[in-house]
């Protein structure tokens, strides 16, 4: 059956134009498309674990996951954000190779004193078990520092359908791998050996891309000699971009550890789902952006236009996330009791306060590798620095009130704070006038304001949530087809 004439000829100019080959619109799609299936597969399969799994298992998932990410960004030292700016390919892979290497050494050293301390580090979290699954911490920090670096070498090389498919391999096997482990044993250790399964096999099908790919001569430069020299190039990573990456992935980890700390196991669970139902969705936009936004960044830097595609990007993450989290925020609730079962309603709460943060984190924290490729990596380290002091300030205060929801609400305003502020420094590093930052976002606010009305209206006609999570799933379809050729554009 052939296409109609009118058919052919649209996908013929989405080819040549926006959509073209190499296009920046083309390159987010394909991550878009790889991302969006990876989170529909890990929010998809939420309530079907919340009604196998208890708050307090997701809890000890969250924990476990909050150790594995933390230490997860000290893998490589930092040096696989190096791997897309060395001129030469070879000398690009050699520090690829390098950083798989590091990832390893650092990977068995941290699981060794992990394992070690065990027991001690379970009594202050509150889960006096920790130490049997504690086993996999290495392995799971070994196998997504290697994702990481991988990807970096996949993102220089513009294989963005491989980072795609890393992704979903990731996500579908930590989702079948965690509902077939409920069959056997309902315990946290099913939930977190099922995520460990999904890294390991996202990391060992990007890494199969890669060397199967690569060609014979690049090893020939792979040797000590070589490796020094671009570490000794790079050093600015591990002493700025290390510590700044640290401190970031701990104040983003910051409410798992206080509340584990200050409440029940339970607490943790309802914010960890919490936390998944918000982040994950958010994924799909601005991971499509920040790999894509690297390497087009890098060559825009050479060319000097840098600030117009800084703004653009700025733009499109706007765009792509405000709108989704406003209308989240309003019908917070009654999705959660829809989607993941009565017993998870208190999960609703902590979504509202989570919409504030991470609006305004994932407008920001795509651009922030600008740091790093203007090496002005001291400037991330003192405002992530600022961030993990002001974050922790806040937890702290809250749990001392003895109230979670106080807690993350403290958390959350003091963590918007400092991302408005980083969002505008990153624009002015770039080029961009700092008041731009307030024009998009209030350019933004203003072409929301109908869907917005729209949520209000069926929350003041019913109180039904079924049809209030009906309507805020109609109104995301209408955003996505309205919205689609300004995200995807030229512009």
């Amino acid at each position: 059956m052939q296409l109609p004439n009118s058919l052919k000829n649209l996908l013929g100019r989405l080819q040549k134009g926006p959509f073209k080959s190499g296009s920046f619109a083309r390159n987010v799609l394909t991550i878009f498309a790889g991302t969006a299936l990876s989170q529909a597969i890990a929010i998809g399969v939420i309530p079907i674990l919340t009604r196998i799994f208890t708050p307090d298992q997701f809890g000890a998932l969250a924990t476990f996951t909050t150790v594995t990410m933390v230490f997860a960004v000290t893998a490589s030292l930092a040096y696989e954000a190096a791997i897309v700016l060395p001129k030469r390919n070879e000398s690009a892979f050699v520090l690829y190779v390098t950083c798989l290497l590091i990832n390893l050494v650092v990977s068995a050293t941290v699981g060794i004193v992990l394992i070690l301390l065990g027991p001690d580090l379970g009594r202050w979290l509150g889960y006096p078990d920790i130490s049997k699954w504690l086993w996999l911490a290495p392995i799971s920090i070994a196998v997504l520092g290697g994702f990481v670096a991988t990807s970096m070498w996949l993102t220089r090389q513009k294989q963005f359908t491989d980072i795609s498919k890393g992704a979903v391999t990731t996500r579908l096997t930590t989702a079948v791998g965690q509902l077939g482990i409920s069959t056997v044993a309902l315990s946290s250790t099913g939930l977190i050996v099922g995520q460990v399964m999904g890294s390991v096999a996202g990391f060992l099908f990007l890494a199969n891309k890669v060397f199967r790919s690569i060609p014979r001569h690049y090893w020939k430069h792979v040797n000590l000699k070589r490796s020094r020299v671009l570490l000794h190039r790079y050093r600015r990573f591990p002493v700025y971009d290390l510590t700044s990456s640290l401190t970031a992935v701990i104040a983003r980890n910051l409410p798992i550890i206080a509340l584990s700390y200050f409440f029940t196991p339970a607490i943790v669970g309802f914010f960890s789902i919490a936390y998944r139902m918000v982040a994950g969705p958010l994924q799909v936009g601005a991971t499509s952006v920040t790999g894509v936004f690297f390497q087009r960044a890098s060559e825009a830097r050479q060319a000097g236009n840098l600030s117009s595609i800084t703004l653009q990007t700025f733009e499109r993450l706007a765009a792509i996330v405000m709108t989704p989290l406003l209308l989240l925020c309003m019908a917070a609730n009654e999705i959660t009791g829809t989607l993941l079962g009565d017993q998870w309603l208190d999960a609703g709460v902590y979504i509202r306060w989570l919409t504030l943060w991470l609006f305004f984190s994932a407008i920001a924290s795509p651009l922030h590798r600008l740091f790093a490729l203007l090496e002005r990596q001291d400037e991330l380290a003192i405002i992530n620095g600022l961030l993990f002091v002001c974050s922790a300030g806040a937890l702290i205060a809250g749990g001392l009130l003895d109230d979670p929801v106080t807690t993350i609400a403290l958390f959350s305003i003091v963590s918007t704070i400092i991302w408005i502020g980083q969002g505008i420094r990153i624009l002015v590093i770039s080029g961009v006038a700092p008041m731009a930052y307030f024009r998009v976002l209030t350019r933004e606010f203003a072409r929301i304001l109908p869907f917005a009305a729209a949520m209000l209206a069926a929350k003041l006609m019913t109180t039904n949530a079924l049809i209030i999570t009906g309507v805020f799933l109609a109104l995301l379809g209408v955003f996505a087809l309205r919205r689609a050729k300004y995200i995807l554009g030229n512009r």
